[in-house]
């Protein structure tokens, strides 16, 4: 085989399987205040408190979740969601 040859039996791939239609794959998500409001409840439920906090740079939202001295702080709704199914002892 050449340096530039190649193996019989490779085919070629279509430039198209290369591209992304995404841009990111977890990209900025957001919750509506109701999500946001039952989650906290749930969480309250819980012995902890949540805190939505826009970030000063880019005004995305992470999620903060307190209890006694420790916060955990989480940037997406789903990461905050399985977080909530441990808390509250479901598998997740």
């Amino acid at each position: 085989m050449t340096a530039n040859g190649k193996a019989v039996g490779v085919l070629d791939t279509p430039a198209t399987a290369q591209e992304s239609k995404r841009t990111a794959i977890l990209g900025p998500q957001t919750m509506d205040r109701k999500e946001f409001d039952t989650l906290r409840a749930r969480f309250a439920r819980r012995g902890f408190a949540l805190s939505r906090v826009f970030r000063a740079g880019d005004g995305r939202p992470t999620y903060h979740v307190s209890r006694s001295a420790q916060t955990r702080v989480f940037s997406h709704p789903h990461d905050l969601g399985a977080y909530l199914a441990v808390v509250e002892g479901c598998p997740v």
